[in-house]
């Protein structure tokens, strides 16, 4: 229900780079299956060989993943309503094209189709909805990546990205069915349900030039510039239906659109201060233009929001034996703006504004002769600005379909 995006590499406080597996120099081969209770069952297999003399390769991984989903549903009688059916096919190929230029392609392919029946009223494994949702996804993604090396000023990389998702999110609103609610609580109908249809794709660009060993800033300095492009396209239909005593029956399809364009710069410089001592500084500049509407404001112009961010960090750090060395280091990282969406979003809840964090931090590191035990102490401070929060409300007390979840500025 959020619109947001920071883009990498604008973290506030870290970053988890998850990277698959390259492409073998020779032939590998490698399955793998899986048998559990809850009809779990998953089969998986990966092959990979390169060719022309480790000028080529490429590498194929596919794996299909299924499970009841640990859920009973009493009113049904199944046990399949929260299930999963999970497949998703990789592909990675690299071509070394001369000795100067390398490209390398990514593929991916993930199609989701896991039902959605997860809460019980009574907090168990059995749940009592007479309409459960599903989770389901298909996404399509590639990536190419390609390095230019140079003897004149060292190396030229881009890596462009794709990627297009389409993904239905619903659920059954009351957790329950007519029959239920009656013996509980004397409620007859009260039917409630909620399902949310997305479409996204994005493109993005990253450009930097990095300068090698032989092309050091006053001998002694490494140093790197980039530029990011990045833009994200995204279509919800959001559709509440309802069959109430109170309300009535019912239907509300809100649907939106939103689109944003991030473009950033940014550089590092690494200084070696003798031959213990290295200091690293960071600079990135980023501006996000983002525009939103929803067919609750139809003849209004699209809500947009422009924010120029700025961060980086500044570290220091001493060798003081041969496994033992300080640290100390300022950063400053943002996290951009964006929207909430829904009907029942009040108008000054609309947007919220970035986030930007200061910290400050220091610290030792050590290991012990023969390298088997390490340890690492730290000390920090942290300062957030205008932190965003994450808060919900329902609007109204006998329509559980009427609950919100927003994002705001603390």
């Amino acid at each position: 229900q959020v619109k947001s995006n920071a883009p990498f590499p604008s973290t506030l406080a870290g970053l988890i780079n998850v990277r698959t597996e390259d492409p073998t120099p020779q032939f590998s081969l490698h399955g793998e299956a899986t048998l559990g209770d809850y009809q779990t069952r998953a089969a998986g297999i990966a092959l990979s060989d390169s060719v022309e003399g480790g000028m080529a390769g490429w590498r194929i991984a596919a794996q299909q993943y299924r499970s009841d989903g640990y859920r009973s549903n009493a009113y049904l009688q199944r046990n399949d309503v929260n299930g999963y059916d999970e497949g998703t096919l990789r592909a990675k190929l690299y071509w070394q094209i001369n000795t100067a230029l390398r490209a390398e392609l990514a593929l991916m392919d993930v199609d989701l189709n896991n039902g959605y029946d997860a809460w019980s009223i009574d907090n168990s494994f059995t749940t009592q909805s007479n309409q459960p949702g599903r989770d389901a996804q298909r996404s399509l993604g590639a990536s190419l990546k390609l390095s230019l090396t140079s003897g004149s000023f060292g190396e030229l990389r881009s890596v462009t990205s794709v990627a297009d998702s389409h993904i239905v999110y619903s659920f059954d609103a009351d957790w329950g069915n007519d029959a239920f609610w009656q013996a509980c609580c004397g409620y007859s109908p009260y039917d409630y349900f909620e399902q949310d249809r997305r479409l996204r794709s994005t493109v993005a660009e990253d450009l930097r030039v990095i300068g090698d060993a032989d092309h050091m800033l006053l001998g002694r300095v490494r140093w790197l510039f980039g530029a990011y492009l990045l833009r994200l396209t995204e279509a919800d239909d959001l559709l509440d239906t309802w069959n109430d005593e109170i309300v009535g029956a019912g239907s509300n399809l809100l649907h939106s659109d939103y689109r944003a364009i991030n473009s950033a710069l940014y550089g590092s410089l690494d200084a070696a201060l003798g031959s213990r001592a290295s200091l690293t500084l960071g600079l990135r500049a980023e501006q996000r233009q983002a525009h939103y509407q929803d067919s609750a404001d139809v003849g209004r112009p699209f809500a947009s929001e422009r924010d120029t961010m700025y961060g980086g960090n500044l570290s220091w750090s001493l060798a003081t034996g041969a496994r033992q060395s300080l640290y100390a280091t300022l950063a400053r990282g943002f996290k951009a703006g964006g929207f909430n969406i829904g009907s029942q979003i009040e108008p000054d809840q609309r947007r919220f504004a970035p986030e930007y964090l200061w910290s400050l931090e220091g610290g030792i590191k050590q290991a012990s002769a023969d390298g088997r035990l390490q340890g690492q102490a730290d000390v920090f401070y942290m300062r957030r600005e205008s932190m965003q929060v994450y808060s919900s409300c329902q609007l109204e007390q006998n329509n559980p379909a009427t609950f919100v979840f927003y994002t705001r500025n603390a």
